[in-house]
C-alpha cells in the first residue's frame, strides 16, 4: 500500500490512508501502530466494531476508498491494487 500512496501523491497529495485497528486491546493496536506510515482513527473498541459495520468489513486487512462525506466508493480497493501490481 505504501507504494501505491508514493506512487499517486508523487506531485501533490490526492488521497490519505487512515489505519482502523482490528486489534482486540489498545496496546495490540499501540504496538502495530507505530510500524505503520498512516494516519489512525483512536482506539475505541466500541467505536471501532460501528465503523467495521458500516463499511461492511468482513476481513482483514480491507480497503475501502471513501469520499470527504466518508461514503464508500470501491469496496474493492484490496483487488484493484493488487491487479495493478502495486501490492
Amino acid at each position: 500500500m505504501e507504494k501505491v500512496y508514493n506512487h499517486i501523491n508523487k506531485d501533490f497529495v490526492q488521497f490519505e490512508v487512515v489505519l482502523i485497528s482490528g486489534d482486540d486491546d489498545e496496546q495490540g493496536f499501540r504496538d502495530f501502530y507505530e510500524t505503520q506510515p498512516w494516519l489512525s482513527v483512536k482506539w475505541d473498541k466500541a467505536h471501532l466494531e460501528e465503523i467495521f459495520v458500516h463499511y461492511d468489513a468482513t476481513s482483514m486487512p480491507l480497503l475501502v476508498l471513501i469520499d470527504r462525506k466518508g461514503e464508500p466508493k470501491s469496496k474493492r480497493l484490496k483487488q484493484d491494487v493488487e491487479l495493478k501490481g502495486y501490492g
